[in-house]
């Protein structure tokens, strides 16, 4: 049996940015905690609007797809905020 070789890839430069912004925020040595109540606060409303979506008439396999998808566009929305 033959081994797969791991071919490693460049990250575009969008995922260049995220990664980037989120080296430079883990190095931040202060907490905002208004910002991190803001950001809660957020993600409540978000993870409300996620579980009021009524995805039930799809195919469970696109479901999932579609939720992910959202879940995606919410995190890198929050992301680019940053």
């Amino acid at each position: 049996m033959e081994k797969q070789r791991v071919i490693r890839h460049q990250p575009g430069p969008i995922a260049q940015k995220l990664i980037r912004s989120a080296t430079k925020l883990m190095k931040n040595k202060i907490i905002d905690i208004n910002a991190w109540k803001s950001a809660k606060s957020y993600n409540a409303h978000l993870q409300k609007i996620h579980l009021e979506k009524d995805l039930s008439h799809l195919n469970p396999l696109h479901a999932l797809y579609m939720d992910t998808q959202h879940r995606i566009v919410d995190f890198a929305e929050q992301f680019s905020m940053t």
